[in-house]
């Protein structure tokens, strides 16, 4: 049998329902959602970090105004389904626990970042990040010193891509966010008296 076009099921869609088919198919909302998140905690670390570094000692402007690229919502949106599928592993999850899950979270999205950076900063030349003139860094592209934050956030990621996925999949969710920084730190609760 021959494959004919316009057999596709694809072709016998009107626009309306290959836009809905396209865009509202759960993995490309969890894409979206995960990437404007990353964009909005960039441009809060940015308009925090900006200020802390241009305070006075009378504090004459503080306007919280931060920036991102557009590019950003790709990489972030790639680091999140990244964790959340590296989460997801029914193998980490029984043999590592948060924290070393954890630290190949940040290596993963310093992979994503260092090779982001190649495409972007060096092959397109859009300079969307320097880390030239950071200690630990690697050709100006990643800062190992970031790889803490990265440690520290990872777990965010975790719980935002399991909490997206739990509404869009009618799963439950694992645990809390306070739970999973918990289990990280190996805080044990204390027992309400």
């Amino acid at each position: 049998m021959e494959y004919n076009r316009r057999d596709s099921d694809i072709f016998k869609m009107n626009i309306k329902e290959f836009i809905v088919s396209v865009f509202c198919n759960k993995f490309t909302i969890m894409f979206t959602i995960l990437g404007l998140g990353y964009l909005l905690i960039e441009v809060i670390f940015r308009a925090v970090i900006y200020n802390i570094s241009t305070l006075t000692d009378i504090f004459p402007y503080f306007s919280l105004i931060g920036f991102t690229s557009l590019w950003m919502f790709f990489i972030g949106a790639t680091s999140g389904i990244c964790l959340g599928l590296m989460n997801d592993n029914k193998f980490i999850n029984e043999h590592l626990n948060i924290f070393w899950q954890s630290i190949i979270g940040a290596v993963i999205v310093l992979i994503i970042e260092y090779i982001s950076g190649l495409i972007f900063n060096i092959g397109l030349n859009l300079y969307l990040w320097d880390y030239k003139k950071l200690p630990l860094n690697i050709n100006g592209q990643v800062c190992l010193f970031f790889g803490v934050f990265w440690f520290l956030i990872t777990p965010f990621g975790f719980f935002m891509y399991d909490f997206i996925h739990s509404y869009l999949y009618k799963d439950k969710i694992r645990y809390g966010l306070i739970e999973i920084y918990r289990q990280l730190f190996k805080i044990k609760a204390k027992p309400f008296i």
